[in-house]
């Protein structure tokens, strides 16, 4: 099926360890994920809601029967990382070519390790990066919604990222979750 990729507008919380577990549990409430057997959206595999005798009864069963090919949701990333995550193997070596010059293996096995540490992590938007998508390190919705989908795409895959979301004033309004998971 490929890889996947989500965004998700909460409310403001200080906390944003405490945000993440409270979108997934009701991205798993509402049954807001893909399955194996169906591939579709907001469908059980069972085709029951949460918590019937054939459904999934809690995340980490659902994770269970997704290892494969995972939710294409939320639900594939259980922590926050408090650093950026390294660029995605495509991008960095991107980068590489347009320095013109090859990876050694060591730096191969080096970027491999760093994505398999962040892998089912949601680590911090870099400033830079907001910068550049948004045109400002404290960016209201309006400037995300529009970026949504280029931020996505520097994720790595099994991963994401967020940041507060700025209201007019500046002050905090809300957090965005993004990220890329699936088979």
């Amino acid at each position: 099926m490929g890889a996947s990729g989500w965004y998700y507008f909460v409310p403001f919380d200080p906390d944003p360890q405490a945000a993440l577990q409270r979108l997934r549990e009701d991205v798993f409430r509402r049954g807001q994920y893909f399955t194996p057997k169906t591939k579709k959206p907001g469908r059980l595999r069972s085709a029951q809601a949460p918590g019937s005798p054939k459904s999934p009864r809690s995340i980490d069963e659902l994770l269970m029967l997704c290892k494969e090919s995972g939710t294409h949701s939320i639900l594939d990333v259980d922590r926050l990382v408090t650093t950026p995550h390294p660029p995605s193997t495509a991008d960095w070596m991107r980068a590489l070519a347009v320095a013109g010059r090859a990876a050694t293996p060591e730096e191969i096995s080096a970027q491999l390790a760093a994505q398999l540490t962040y892998l089912g992590t949601v680590g911090p938007v870099a400033e830079a990066r907001l910068q550049e998508t948004c045109g400002s390190h404290r960016p209201e919705r309006a400037a995300l919604e529009a970026a949504v989908f280029t931020l996505i795409s520097m994720c790595p895959r099994g991963a994401g990222m967020w940041t507060t979301v700025y209201d007019a004033a500046g002050a905090p309004s809300e957090l965005l979750f993004l990220g890329k998971t699936g088979d």
